[in-house]
């Protein structure tokens, strides 16, 4: 089905965490981030006092690229296909599809951690149970965006629909084409 432009500005579009490298200084306010607000504490400093702070994304260093991962929340999840007690599943969450965790169901099996092509799966501090990104849930239903996003202060990680990022990637894409003269 065709929308005009008028009717594509009131719908809502599927969001994704993009990671631009090239902006990303390693300052790792988003790992801060992320721990502070899952945490549950009222200051972020008592989140370095405790030994079972649980990161759920990850910043790796390639040569002189610094990458934040994360959960790639995937349509045809094969950590929630392979879950044998349906511990992780899909759901909804306005137009976001996320893949969450019920610690309750889990079993420690780990086939989770092995299925997920992008190593995104950790196991908990005390080795009981998994730890993985679950696009701060209560922050999308407040609202707000997932707290990765709204503590990094280059924009290297944005919460943005699909379909924008895409067309900015093929923009992108069409200025190197034509100023380098590549195909």
């Amino acid at each position: 089905m065709l929308h005009s432009s008028k009717e594509k500005e009131g719908m809502k579009m599927k969001k994704i965490i993009t990671i631009d490298p090239k902006n990303c200084m390693g300052c790792w306010n988003c790992l801060l981030g992320c721990a502070w607000v899952h945490s549950k504490s009222e200051k972020m400093v008592d989140i370095f006092h405790d030994p079972n702070i649980e990161w759920r994304l990850s910043i790796e260093e390639v040569g002189d690229i610094i990458v934040p991962l994360h959960c790639q929340h995937c349509d045809d999840a094969p950590c929630s296909k392979v879950c044998p007690t349906g511990a992780l599943k899909k759901q909804k969450e306005g137009e976001e599809d996320i893949i969450l965790y019920d610690e309750s169901l889990c079993i420690g099996c780990k086939m989770c951690l092995q299925a997920c092509p992008f190593g995104m799966i950790k196991l908990k501090v005390d080795g009981c149970g998994i730890v993985k990104c679950d696009l701060c849930i209560d922050r999308l239903k407040e609202g707000l965006e997932p707290a990765c996003v709204s503590v990094c202060i280059t924009d290297a990680i944005k919460f943005e629909p699909a379909d924008i990022y895409v067309k900015t990637k093929q923009k992108e894409n069409a200025k190197k084409i034509l100023s380098d003269g590549s195909n």
